[in-house]
C-alpha cells in the first residue's frame, strides 16, 4: 500500500496538553514518523479493499484475515489439552490429510492458507469425525481456532451423508450453530463459506435485525449449514410457527453452541433455554464450545446430552499475551488513556502503522463519551454498542477492520468471537464489572494465531477492590499473577514469585450418563440421517483399533496401536 507525507501546517504542531502528547484532529500524523498509510475511504471509489460477501450484503475484508505469527506452534502442541471422558480416548490427527476430509475441502484450506491444524482443531478432528456416538465439550484459548474445528469435520460429514444423493429440501438445516452475537454470526458464516466452497454444501445465515425477506432467500437456496443467534433461530423453528420462514429440525445431526457460558448470565437465557429444548428435541450430537467454563456451565450443558461427552480442556490463559496494570481513579482515566496511546504509537512510529486498539469499556453512555474524547483529542476512534442499527455496527466495525479508524471503544459486544487482524492492544479502561470471565474474552481480542499483543488494564482502588479476589483467581488460572496491590485488597499475602504454571481447569467427568433420548420421526425425503449416525458408529466399532498419539519431546510422536472395545448403546 502507497503512503504520502501527511499535510500538518506549521499551526498542526504537535502540543503538549495536559502533559501528554496527542496528535491533532484529522492531521494523521505519528509522532516520529514521516509518512502515514493512504486511507482507502478517503476518495468514495479510490483504493477500496478487496471484499468478500457473507450473505446478505455483510462485507468481509479478506485482507483482514489473521496471520500466523511467530508463536504459532505453539498452538499446535497437543500437550496443553487434556481429554476425558466418552470412550476414554485420547488419540488426535496430526495434520488436516490424516483426519481424512474430503479433497475439496483440503483444497479449500490450502487455498485459504490453512497449513497445519492447532491443537485444539487436532482433537476435534479425530473425535468429531472417529467418534460420531459422543457430544463434546470444549474449552481452548481464544485465537486457537475453535471455529474451524467444529466445522472441517461437520462438513465433512454432510459431505458423506449427501454423496450420490439430490440436495436436501429449502429450509432442513442438517447442523445448527448457535452463537450470542450478530457479528460473531456472520464471521462464522464467511468462514463455513470458504470451507464449503464448491463441495455442495449450502451455509445459511440469520440474526437479529437481519431483514427477514433476506433470510428466507438464503434458507430457501439451502441451509445445510445454519447460523444464528437464539431469538432469530427460536423464530424460525418454534412448534407455533408454521410461517414462511419456519425450518424443520427432525434432520438435524450437529448443534453447536458456541460462546457457550455467554448464554447463561443473568437476563439472556429465557430464549436460548427455550431454542435447546427444541433443537435437543431431534439433534444427534451437541457440542458446546468457549474459551471459559465453569462447572455450573458444564453441567447444564451435559443435563441436555445424550451420551457421555468428550471433554477437551485448554489453557484459560494465552502466552502471547502481555499484561500491564494500571492503578488509576476514574477521573484520570482518560488522561492514562491518551498516555498509553502515546506510548503506542511511539513503538510503532517506526513502521507509519498506527497499532489498533480495542478499549473496552462498561456501558454503552461510556463508551460514547470516550470515543467522542479521543476523536476530539485527535485520534482516529470510533465505537461498537449493542443497541446500534446494524448498518451502523458494520460500518463502525468495517472502519476499525481496515484501519480507517484504529480505535475502538466497545462495550461487551466486542469481546467475544470478534476476529480482526493486527489488534495489538485491548485496553480494560472498566474492569468486567459482574463477569471476571468476559476479563478473559476481552483480553482474547489480541495476540491471535501465535502473535503477540498487550493487554492494559485499569484498577480502580474504590470501585475494582471489590473483585480483588477474584482477578486473583482469574489471573491464577491464566498462568499469570496478578499485581501486589490486588493481593493487599484481598487481604492475601503477596506470593513471592509470580506462578509460571499454568493451571488447567480439568474437572472429573460426570459420574451420571445422560440417557439417549429417542424421538419418533418421519422418513427424510432425501438422507436418512439416523442410519447415517448409525452406520458411522458401526464402522467405528468394526474397526476394533484406535491410534492414540502422546506428544514426546522434540515434536516426536508415540503411536501405539491396541485393541478397542466400545459399549454396544445406542448413540
Amino acid at each position: 500500500m502507497q503512503s504520502r507525507r501527511p499535510s500538518v501546517s506549521s499551526d498542526e504542531e504537535l502540543e503538549e496538553t495536559r502533559n501528554v502528547w496527542i496528535p491533532k484532529p484529522g492531521s494523521g500524523a505519528v509522532e516520529g514518523s514521516p509518512s502515514r498509510p493512504e486511507d482507502p475511504f478517503e476518495e468514495r471509489n479510490a483504493g477500496l479493499p478487496r471484499r468478500n460477501r457473507a450473505g446478505n450484503g455483510h462485507l468481509i475484508v479478506e485482507e483482514n484475515r489473521i496471520q500466523q505469527g511467530s508463536r504459532f506452534r505453539d498452538l499446535t502442541d497437543i500437550s496443553s489439552l487434556a481429554i476425558q471422558g466418552g470412550d476414554g480416548t485420547s488419540a488426535v490427527c496430526k495434520s488436516f490429510e490424516e483426519a481424512d476430509l474430503p479433497e475439496l475441502v483440503l483444497e479449500n484450506l490450502r487455498r485459504n492458507k490453512f497449513r497445519t491444524p492447532t491443537a485444539i482443531q487436532r482433537a476435534c478432528l479425530y473425535l468429531i469425525q472417529k467418534k460420531i456416538k459422543y457430544d463434546i465439550v470444549a474449552q481452548a484459548e481464544t485465537g486457537s481456532g475453535k471455529t474451524a474445528a467444529y466445522l472441517l469435520p461437520i462438513i465433512s460429514h454432510i459431505i458423506s451423508m449427501k454423496r450420490g444423493l439430490p440436495g436436501m429440501p429449502p429450509f432442513t438445516p442438517l447442523a445448527m450453530v448457535i452463537v450470542p452475537t450478530r457479528e460473531l454470526a456472520v464471521q462464522i458464516a464467511s468462514e463455513a463459506r470458504k470451507f464449503t466452497k464448491e463441495t455442495g454444501v449450502h451455509v445459511a445465515l440469520s440474526y437479529g435485525q437481519m431483514d427477514m425477506s433476506e433470510t428466507i432467500r438464503e434458507l430457501r437456496r439451502g441451509c445445510d449449514i445454519l447460523v444464528g443467534t437464539p431469538g432469530r433461530l427460536l423464530s424460525h423453528i418454534s412448534s407455533h410457527n408454521h410461517g414462511p420462514q419456519a425450518i424443520k429440525t427432525n434432520f438435524l445431526g450437529w448443534t453447536v453452541v458456541d460462546e457457550a457460558d455467554d448464554f447463561l448470565r443473568v437476563g439472556q437465557k429465557t430464549d436460548f433455554e427455550n431454542l435447546m429444548g427444541e433443537v435437543t428435541k431431534h439433534t444427534r450430537r451437541l457440542f458446546v464450545f468457549s474459551a471459559t467454563f465453569t462447572l455450573e456451565v458444564v453441567d447444564w450443558f451435559k443435563s441436555y446430552m445424550k451420551s457421555v461427552p468428550f471433554e477437551i480442556f485448554g489453557r484459560e490463559g494465552n502466552d502471547t499475551i502481555e499484561y500491564i496494570w494500571r492503578q488509576v481513579m476514574d477521573e484520570r482515566k482518560r488522561y492514562q488513556l491518551v498516555n498509553d496511546l502515546r506510548e503506542a504509537y511511539k513503538l510503532h512510529s517506526e513502521v507509519g502503522l498506527l497499532p489498533k486498539v480495542i478499549v473496552f469499556v462498561n456501558t454503552k453512555q461510556r463508551a460514547s463519551f470516550v470515543s467522542f474524547f479521543l476523536a476530539q483529542s485527535g485520534f482516529k476512534a470510533t465505537s461498537l454498542l449493542g443497541d446500534m442499527c446494524q448498518s451502523n455496527r458494520e460500518v463502525h466495525l468495517k472502519h476499525f477492520s481496515t484501519n480507517h479508524r484504529n480505535i475502538l471503544v466497545s462495550t461487551n459486544v466486542a469481546a467475544r468471537g470478534l476476529n480482526v487482524s493486527d489488534i495489538k492492544y485491548v485496553v480494560n479502561y472498566d474492569f468486567p464489572a459482574q463477569f471476571t470471565d468476559v476479563f478473559t474474552h476481552r483480553v482474547g481480542r489480541t495476540g491471535r494465531a501465535g502473535n503477540r499483543g498487550v493487554a492494559i488494564s485499569y484498577f480502580d482502588n474504590n470501585v475494582d477492590n471489590t473483585n480483588a479476589r477474584d482477578i486473583i483467581e482469574l489471573m491464577d488460572r491464566m498462568g499469570q499473577q496478578a499485581p501486589d496491590y490486588v493481593y493487599r485488597f484481598a487481604n492475601l499475602p503477596v506470593p513471592g514469585d509470580a506462578n509460571d504454571e499454568v493451571i488447567l481447569p480439568l474437572w472429573a467427568m460426570s459420574s451420571r450418563a445422560s440417557e439417549a433420548s429417542t424421538t419418533t420421526e418421519n422418513e427424510p425425503p432425501t438422507v436418512d440421517v439416523d442410519r447415517y449416525f448409525a452406520e458411522t458408529a458401526a464402522r467405528e466399532h468394526l474397526e476394533g483399533l484406535k491410534l492414540t498419539v502422546t506428544h514426546a519431546e522434540d515434536d516426536c510422536y508415540v503411536q501405539q496401536y491396541h485393541s478397542e472395545t466400545e459399549d454396544d448403546s445406542d448413540y
